[in-house]
C-alpha cells in the first residue's frame, strides 16, 4: 500500500485566512489567498517561483511572517500554532 505522511499538514491558504481574521471564510475570494497573492501582501520576493526549492523557500518565509503576526495573539511557535488548529 501507499505510505501515509506522518507530519501534520498546514495549508498556507487556511492559515492566512485565520491569521487575517476573516470571520466568514465562505465569502473569501480564493484568488486573494494564492501563494502569489500572499507573497505580494507579505512583501516576499518571488524568486525561483514554480520550482520545488523556490516554492518551498517562499512558503517557509511566508510561514515565518505569519508566525510573527501570531505572536501578538500569544502563539509563539509552530507547536503552539498546531495546537490551535
Amino acid at each position: 500500500g501507499k505510505a501515509r505522511l506522518q507530519n501534520r499538514l498546514v495549508d498556507t491558504r487556511d492559515l492566512a485566512i485565520r491569521v487575517e481574521h476573516v470571520i466568514k471564510p465562505d465569502i473569501v475570494k480564493p484568488g486573494n489567498y494564492t501563494l502569489d497573492s500572499l507573497c505580494r501582501r507579505y512583501q516576499i520576493p518571488m524568486s525561483d517561483r514554480h520550482t520545488a526549492a523556490g516554492d518551498a523557500y517562499i512558503t517557509a518565509i511566508l510561514l515565518l511572517k505569519m508566525l510573527h503576526r501570531l505572536k501578538k495573539r500569544g502563539i509563539a511557535n509552530f507547536g503552539q500554532l498546531l495546537s490551535q488548529l
